[in-house]
């Protein structure tokens, strides 16, 4: 049987790797594998060379590693290999050419549904393995099963379309404990891992570690093996750091430690609480050497804590077991050895294949089952055509058959349930559609249906099914005043929320609602439903009156309680207009004026806006502070609320019950209006009117990048669906604040669940008694491929760090950085030259002039660019001693440039080229500046856009005012056919959707306007 294993490694190893030995680069495919593994990096991961011995004809395939590839690509017969895409071009041609039974995509990121549909070969078995963050967006609908010893990635597998999953941890090569066998102890402590920004407990850990040898117990022997950056690790873990160690490099320091740490990285989380089973635990015990690791809630499942191996809960705990066994050798080597024991006798590379086995003939087996189901497919279309034909009996016999024999296909759920409810067995459809959720999270039809459901449930139980002839407004409200007049406040409330439900405003409805609020001492809600009297019926003497009452009988609801003149300004300017605390609203005007000052990128969108006093609040703030263009978009049904679900409860009441239900919370559209036009924020505030699952699938690239998120849905549902469409479009380090997180049971457990779901952690800060906010936990992942001292460096020179206005993405800056860093001929004469064409505000200058400031001391720039924007001006000098600004049209500047370049012989290495964009401007810079540019030089275009389409259309018109640019039309035409190749440029973060400004549309399908050309020697 063929198995395919692909696998990716990091780069720096890689590089590290053909350092050490760099005459195995040009030697056949199959040495550079054979060297590879033997070298033993991540070696618990390498199954394909192992499965051998149970007869597989397993191969293994290391995706990223250039050498190898290309080497095969040449054994193979394979040319005209593209420089841009070679990785998956190369890596698809051996699965075509190798014709794997089951392929082990052990990246499944880099190598994700989108390349197992690009296959022509088509394998039995697609099998993954996951025990890390899984970026957002992730498809694994191709993938038959995901291994993983990681709970919550098991759990997000499935969410992300795997079709089944299955626990599955590493295993220790015993060639590994030979080989390092004869290496003698020489350091006390000994820690060997990656230490980033976000490894907070890994680094709080070493840092204790590297004070304790200072420390009243005497001194030890400590080294750290980190693949860091210097700005992540502090002096005194800095001092003991003798860098990356890879491979069997990696394993001999492990050996010599007569201690060696393992510290998890932060997402560990499950859901009974920080998971372990990372590499390094097998790796240390398995060459002898004695382990101590943090303890995590399945460790004993492992290893037993004290016999085979050591743990701590905290820093002190840690300290004092670092000293105990070092002062207690025999202890500790017994510990060692029953380590190692453990670790060959059940989590060796020989037991972990036969696992494998096992699972990939279960699931083998389960794929043949599953070619012999024509009987059921022609079950299930006969069930099908049942239902159309609403012939639900009949349809529901049917698929009850094929659940009965293939349980598995979870998906006919949703067509019983379908016939469940037309039967009328509703209750019966409910808990089919639940079970159907159960097992795909993401099923929109499904969760459309429970909802339609439910809220048929709560119509059947309302009083309203019971009134003959039917009701009516006016009708409801005068049965509510016969009820308050009979001091039966309750029954009045369930009157009038039947009114609100009917969503027709009518004078004096709320008012009724405030005074049965007031018989049942709830002052607070009683003064919100007057505020919302008084936005439909300004002039509604009553209310006015009822409303000044409960201001001075309850003072607190309206006295300032923050102490800040500026948001007092501002708060009393939308304080009838909202029904947020003073404290929410507080919370949201620090937030956005802290996302202007400290310039985060993107819009603020509102999800819920009822009056409108927040909008204006933030919309305000935004006016006063932005530094770059933002908008704030509100959405909104403008009707009120829609209709709550069973898990909306406030203490265990249903909302029903509250008298905060279906049409609540209402505000009209022209309200809203009204009042941004009297705060002169009209121009800022975009509203979106409908129900959010019908506004935010159409609108979540509309509303591009967004800094703030408020979620104000109040129900379970509606803050799924904000979660569900929006969450992966707030930027690195944004916010979310949660209006009604501790009022509404259902919007709590819709956080919690999409959390869950996620892998997430939410740093809960708490407002008030229902409102909270939190700083997105995670972040768009770094491109992996990428030298970690190159993103500090380009982190540090980017100029939105500085403040600094910019056209373009971050992706699409350090595309720009990387180019001048990495991809400029390394001999050129002095000084290095670069044009920039329509330098605009200056970012891109500065940026070029830091990136070539660490590059080289020499170099000599031209801006050409007309206009005079004040940051342009104020960049300009800056960069005076390196850069001539040549105020006029490119077409002018040819001829001066020309001659001098020809006159010294020295041309730009350097063109980028973000002018005219028109067809016709662009055409003729290129023909005027390719031909200045020096061979070998780089050309990069800013805005190259993809041709139009149904898709794009109307994003792409929006950026350029109405015009498609001509960026690549011109250079098809032009540079791609006559002078010049593309060259490929690496993402900051692949995941990360922003084109240009944060505040635009998001295009679809792009990721980056960046093109770059090289042109021929």
């Amino acid at each position: 049987m063929k198995l395919l294993q692909i696998h990716t490694f990091y780069s720096n190893y890689l590089d590290d790797f053909y350092t050490r030995y760099p005459h195995l680069q040009h030697v056949p495919f199959a040495e550079q594998m054979a060297a590879l593994v033997q070298d033993g990096f991540a070696a618990v991961h390498m199954l394909a060379p192992h499965l051998r011995r149970l007869g597989y004809n397993s191969q293994l395939v290391i995706a990223n590693n250039l050498p190898s590839q290309l080497a095969w690509a040449r054994e193979n017969g394979l040319s005209n290999i593209s420089q841009q895409h070679w990785l998956l071009e190369i890596t698809r041609r051996q699965v075509e050419k190798i014709k794997p039974d089951i392929l082990y995509l052990s990246d499944p990121i880099t190598f994700d549904s989108r390349f197992v549909r690009a296959l022509t070969w088509k394998p039995s078995l697609v099998l993954g393995w996951r025990a890390a963050a899984i970026p957002n967006g992730t498809d694994w609908t191709e993938f038959d099963l995901i291994l993983s010893n990681h709970t919550p990635s098991r759990e997000r597998a499935l969410a992300c379309g795997a079709k089944a999953t299955e626990y599955f941890q590493p295993g220790f090569p015993e060639f590994l404990a030979e080989a390092v066998k004869s290496e003698v102890k020489l350091w006390d402590v000994v820690f060997a891992g990656g230490v980033y920004a976000d490894h907070t407990q890994r680094l709080a850990y070493l840092k204790e570690v590297a004070k304790a040898p200072l420390g009243p117990k005497g001194d030890f022997s400590l080294a750290y093996f980190i693949l860091s950056s210097p700005e992540v690790l502090p002096a005194g873990v800095s001092m003991y750091n003798q860098g990356a160690r890879w491979g069997m490099e990696m394993y001999r320091p492990l050996k010599k430690a007569r201690i060696a740490l393992n510290i998890h990285i932060d997402l560990t989380q499950g859901e009974k609480g920080k998971e372990g089973g990372n590499m390094r635990m097998f790796e240390t015990t398995g060459v002898g050497s004695f382990l101590l690791t943090d303890d995590m809630v399945n460790i004993r499942q492992y290893f037993e804590p004290g016999v085979e191996l050591e743990t701590f809960q905290s820093p002190p705990e840690l300290i004092e077991k670092i000293h105990y066994y070092l002062e207690h050798p025999d202890a500790r080597e017994a510990i060692a050895r029953r380590g190692q024991a453990r670790c060959l006798k059940e989590h060796s590379m020989s037991k972990r294949v036969m696992e494998l086995n096992n699972i990939i003939q279960k699931y083998l087996s389960k794929s043949s089952a599953s070619r012999n189901v024509s009987n059921a497919d022609a079950a299930i279309q006969q069930a099908l055509t049942h239902l159309n034909a609403n012939q639900n009996q009949e349809a529901l016999t049917l698929l009850n058959q094929v659940l009965q024999n293939q349980p598995e296909l979870v998906t006919l759920y949703y067509g019983k349930a379908v016939a469940l409810a037309r039967l009328s067995r509703i209750s019966e459809a409910v808990e089919t559609v639940t079970q159907l959720l159960a097992k795909v999270p993401t099923h929109e039809k499904g969760k459309q249906l429970l909802m339609e459901l439910q809220a048929y449930q709560a119509l059947a139980s309302s009083p309203l099914k019971s009134q003959s002839p039917p009701v009516s407004v006016p009708h409801l409200m005068q049965q509510a005043h016969q009820a308050l007049t009979a001091n039966d406040p309750t029954h009045a409330l369930n009157l009038l929320s039947q009114a609100k439900a009917l969503k027709q405003p009518a004078q004096n409805l709320d008012t009724l609602r405030a005074m049965c609020f007031l018989k049942l001492n709830q002052a607070g809600a009683a003064w919100q439903a007057l505020l919302e009297e008084l936005r439909y019926f300004p002039n509604n003497a009553d209310a006015k009156n009822l409303l000044r009452q409960i201001d001075t009988q309850v003072p607190q609801l309206k006295t300032s309680q923050i102490q800040d003149p500026e948001f007092q300004e501002l708060f009393n300017r939308v304080r009838s207009h909202t029904m947020l605390s003073e404290a929410r609203l507080y919370s949201l005007f620090s937030l956005v004026k802290r996302i202007c000052i400290e310039n985060v990128p993107g819009n603020i969108v509102e999800c819920g806006v009822a009056g409108g006093g927040s909008t204006a609040l933030m919309a305000l703030v935004i006016k006063r502070y932005t530094k770059q263009p933002r908008w704030l978009y509100a959405f909104d049904s403008f009707e009120g609320l829609p209709p709550p679900t069973q898990p909306d409860k406030h203490q265990g009441m249903p909302a029903l019950a509250t008298g905060w239900a279906t049409g609540t919370c209402a505000g009209s559209e022209e309200h809203l209006r009204n009042l941004c036009v009297q705060l002169d924020i009209a121009d800022l505030v975009k509203p979106v009117k409908g129900y959010f699952q019908d506004t935010l699938p159409n609108m979540r690239n509309w509303v591009g990048m967004i800094a703030l998120l408020h979620l104000d849905g109040d129900w379970y549902e509606s803050t799924k669906v904000i979660l569900h469409h929006l969450y992966d479009r707030v930027v690195n380090n944004g916010f979310l604040q949660v209006d009604d997180y501790g009022y509404w049971e259902g919007c709590r457990q819709a956080i919690h669940e999409f959390e869950t779901s996620r892998s997430l952690h939410f740093e809960i800060n708490q407002i008030d008694d229902t409102g909270v906010w939190m700083v997105k936990p995670d972040q768009f992942p770094l491109n992996p491929v990428l030298p970690p001292q190159l993103i500090n460096e380009f982190l540090q020179d980017d100029p939105v760090r500085l403040g600094l206005q910019s056209q373009m993405s971050q992706n699409e800056r350090f595309q720009l950085y990387y180019a001048l860093r990495k991809l400029l001929p390394t001999s050129a004469a002095a000084p290095l030259r670069f044009i920039e064409i329509g330098a605009f505000a200056g970012a891109s200058l500065w940026l070029t002039c830091q990136a070539l400031k660490r590059v080289t001391p020499h170099f000599q720039g031209f801006a050409i660019e007309p206009g005079n924007h004040p940051q342009l001006l104020e960049v300009l000098k800056h960069v005076r001693p390196y850069v001539t600004h040549l105020p006029m049209l490119s077409p002018q500047a040819v001829p001066q440039l020309q001659q001098q370049f020809a006159r010294d012989g020295n041309f730009p290495l350097f063109i980028f080229v973000d002018g005219d964009h028109t067809y016709e401007g662009v055409w003729r810079d290129a023909m005027d500046y390719f031909q200045l540019l020096a061979p070998g030089g780089l050309m990069v275009f800013h805005d190259y856009l993809p041709p139009l389409s149904d898709e794009n259309l109307e994003a792409i018109l929006f950026h350029h005012g109405g015009k498609e640019p001509g960026v690549r039309q011109a250079f098809e035409e032009l540079v791609e056919c006559t002078y010049g190749e593309v060259v490929e440029i690496p993402l900051l973060s692949p995941t990360d959707p922003a084109q240009t400004m944060a505040y635009l549309p998001i295009i679809p399908g792009v990721v980056s306007t960046l093109r770059a050309y090289r042109k021929t020697e």
